[in-house]
Parts: structure tokens; sequence; C-alpha cells
């Protein structure tokens, strides 16, 4: 289980890692997009 410590040191982390993940699920999501209107006919 957590104790306080690990959900103090989540909340700080928390705003940093999900702006990167969604950064990256951006990134892949728009890559994904161009290269299926890129194979349609």
């Amino acid at each position: 289980m957590f104790n306080l410590n690990d959900i103090g040191v989540a909340i700080q982390l928390w705003p940093a890692s999900r702006s990167a993940y969604s950064t990256q699920v951006d990134t892949q999501t728009k890559a994904l997009l161009i290269s299926h209107y890129n194979a349609a006919p």
C-alpha cells in the first residue's frame, strides 16, 4: 500500500509526468493520423 510520503511525491510529480505523457500521446496520435490519411486511396 501507499504511505503518505509516496503520495506527496506522486502529487508533486503528477503535473510534470502528465504533460510529458500527453505530449507523447499527442505526437503518436498525429503520426498515426498522418500515416492513416497518407495510406488512404
